[in-house]
């Protein structure tokens, strides 16, 4: 050990002056070769500006403007630095980390000051520090200042609206989305809080099938639509709730006639829809398969009728609803027979030939005609019938029907005479006719045939 440190203190002691000027040219050549192999290159970076300590400034009472068209305000830096240094910075998330910071803090507002108002704010680069022991340095920076607009912070409460995004499970369909929560607090520039046109939640419902409550965060909207980002509000998120309803069809059945007047029967009931597309919870809508449609009073009619019904309170009463958009109102048309009875005396008989004459068998007629006009009684109309070319003996000829203007009322009756000639022999006995196959003032819902009555002949 001491013939180690006898060399070790010889070596040091030995020719000194050539050992200094040895480490002198290592260093030397180190440079040279650090210079030559690795030399200082310069390059071009660009960032965007970033407004700092914003929460610091607005405890001020001061908001920046807008601070969404600074985020596309680019600064171009350039640094020099070894080729590895720079190439490393390159990279994506290196080149990331490069900042230019625009202080707001450092900002000098006077308390006389009118505002909003515009500040010249100077810019300071930031390069990532201890990335690989490589150093940089910033040769040089544009712009160097940002111009910020600067107003006071302003609050005001505002309504929230809420609304949903999305579409839920097939077969299903979201109702009107709400919140308890009827307005927030919005904190902004005072001159920008005019801006706002409504202040909104939004629920997602795709894919669900079940009633929902949510926390939504809020959002501020301008009048054409755009989200208005530079607001805070009172606060982060609310509950919104939101009914999933299911979708059906049900069925409708037609409605019960009431108080139709005492010469008239149902011909035919006819309606539109047929059906209706309702939605509501799951197991109501399971269970309805049909819903009737509100009786009509016809006590004021004069004929074929079309009413409108609405089935609001009817789908109501089920725990249902129409679905949204589609209408509740439903178009009844009842067509109706009218049963008179004329007098035999009183219905013409027209086309005799000279010297024939005839006589009606029954002494009382019965007829039915259509709904499709006015006629309300007997003392509206004129009865006839035209044995033009009949022959002596018993026969049947169809029952003339006109209203008081002479137009022709279509009916289905036929009528039983015995027509006699000098010439001729009398006609055989005649059996009474039997009981027409309908009774006047019938309102049953049967679409009951004219049978024609006949006698022996």
């Amino acid at each position: 050990m001491t013939k180690f440190l006898k060399f070790i203190q010889g070596f040091f002691a030995r020719d000194i002056g050539w050992k200094i000027l040895s480490l002198i040219g290592a260093v030397v050549i180190w440079f040279l070769v650090m210079n030559t192999v690795n030399p200082v290159e310069t390059a071009n970076f660009s960032t965007s500006v970033s407004l700092i300590n914003a929460v610091e400034f607005a405890e001020k009472g001061y908001v920046v403007v807008d601070t969404e068209k600074y985020k596309n305000q680019k600064v171009n830096i350039r640094v020099s630095a070894t080729r590895p240094a720079l190439d490393e910075l390159s990279k994506g998330e290196n080149k990331s980390r490069i900042s230019a910071n625009a202080d707001l803090l450092n900002i000098d507002i006077n308390k006389d000051d009118v505002f909003p108002k515009t500040y010249s704010v100077l810019i300071s680069p930031k390069l990532p520090i201890n990335m690989y022991g490589y150093s940089y340095d910033v040769n040089s920076y544009y712009p160097t200042y940002v111009s910020v607009e600067v107003d006071k912070i302003e609050s005001k409460e505002l309504p929230l609206k809420v609304n949903y995004t999305g579409t839920p499970k097939n077969g299903f369909v979201a109702g009107t989305p709400y919140s308890d929560t009827q307005s927030v607090l919005v904190t902004g520039a005072s001159a920008r809080l005019p801006l706002i046109d409504k202040v909104e939640a939004i629920i997602d419902v795709s894919g669900e099938d079940e009633n929902i409550i949510k926390k939504c965060s809020l959002h501020a909207y301008g009048s054409s639509g755009e989200e208005l980002t530079d607001f805070g509000f009172g606060v982060e998120s609310v509950d919104v709730h939101i009914n999933i309803y299911k979708q059906g069809t049900v069925s409708l059945e037609k409605p019960e006639i009431k108080n139709l007047p005492s010469y008239m029967s149902v011909e035919n009931i006819t309606f539109t829809p047929s059906e209706i597309k309702v939605i509501g919870e799951r197991e109501k809508v399971d269970n309805l398969k049909s819903v009737k449609i509100p009786d009509a009073d016809l006590s004021s009619v004069t004929g074929n009728t079309v009413i409108t019904c609405d089935l609001a309170d009817v789908l109501k009463e089920q725990g249902v609803s129409a679905e949204s958009g589609r209408s509740t109102q439903v178009e009844v048309t009842v067509n109706v027979n009218k049963n008179f009875t004329i007098p035999s005396k009183d219905v013409d008989i027209i086309g005799a030939k000279d010297g024939d004459t005839a006589r009606f068998i029954q002494e009382n007629i019965k007829f039915r005609i259509g709904g499709d006009n006015d006629i309300t009684s007997i003392s509206q109309i004129s009865a006839s019938v035209d044995i033009s070319g009949q022959t002596p003996g018993n026969t049947s000829v169809p029952l003339i029907i006109k209203d008081t203007a002479g137009e022709e009322i279509s009916n289905d009756t036929s009528v039983n005479l015995v027509i006699s000639s000098p010439d001729a022999p009398g006609p055989k006995p005649v059996e009474p006719p039997s009981e027409p196959p309908y009774e006047e003032g019938n309102q049953g819902e049967e679409n009951t045939q004219t049978t024609t009555e006949k006698s022996d002949e």
